[in-house]
C-alpha cells in the first residue's frame, strides 16, 4: 500500500534543450553513440549533455510512475532549439512525448514565451533542462520572468552558471547544478 503524493500539479511540462551546445560531451570524455541508426547530425553519446538531460527527463518520469500518481499528472513538452514544439496535455508515457523527446534538433538555442505561455496553465510544474546558453535571453528575459516568477518551478542547470541561470535564481527558482554524468 503507498499513501500517494498530495498536492501535486496536474500538469507537469517540461522545456527540454535541443539545441547544438547540447550535442556536446558534459566532460572530457568521449562516449558512445547511443542511436547509431539515426542520421550523423542527429546522433549523440552517452556522455553528451543531451544525453543527461534525457536521463533526467526520464528519471522524473519513472518516480512519478513508481509512486503511483503517474496516471493524474498530464505532461507537456516543448522541445526548444531553432523551433519550439510543444505538445498539449498527454499522458505521462504517451507516444507523442517520447518521440518529441528523443528527436533533438541540434540548432540554435531559442525559448518562445509565446509557445511557452500557451502551455501554462493551472498550477502548472515547470522543470527547464539546458546547459543555459540561450541566444535571444537578452530580449526575453523580462517577459520569461513574468511569465514563469510565481509558478512552481525548478531548473536543471547542465554546466556552469550564466545569465540565464542568474536570472532564474534572482527569482527565486531553483536551479541545480550538474557537471558530471553521476549527478
Amino acid at each position: 500500500f503507498r499513501k500517494p503524493e498530495k498536492n501535486f500539479p496536474k500538469l507537469k511540462i517540461v522545456l527540454l534543450d535541443t539545441s547544438g551546445s547540447m550535442k556536446q560531451n558534459i566532460n572530457d570524455k568521449q562516449g558512445t553513440v547511443v542511436n547509431p541508426e539515426a542520421p550523423k547530425d542527429k546522433q549523440w553519446t552517452s556522455n553528451s549533455k543531451y544525453h543527461y538531460a534525457l536521463t533526467g527527463f526520464y528519471g522524473i518520469k519513472n518516480y512519478l510512475i513508481r509512486q503511483g500518481i503517474a496516471p493524474y499528472v498530464d505532461s507537456s513538452l516543448i522541445n526548444f532549439s531553432d523551433e519550439n514544439i510543444a505538445l498539449g496535455r498527454k499522458e505521462m508515457d504517451s507516444m507523442e512525448i517520447n518521440r518529441l523527446a528523443l528527436s533533438p534538433q541540434f540548432g540554435g538555442t531559442s525559448i518562445s514565451t509565446e509557445v511557452l505561455e500557451k502551455q501554462l496553465y493551472d498550477d502548472s510544474f515547470l522543470l527547464s533542462i539546458s546547459d543555459g546558453e540561450i541566444e535571444n535571453w537578452d530580449k526575453i528575459e523580462d517577459n520569461y520572468k513574468s511569465i514563469v516568477k510565481d509558478r512552481p518551478y525548478a531548473h536543471i542547470q547542465i554546466g556552469k552558471e550564466n545569465k540565464f541561470t542568474k536570472a532564474l535564481k534572482s527569482i527565486n527558482v531553483p536551479v541545480h547544478f550538474v557537471e558530471k554524468g553521476d549527478e
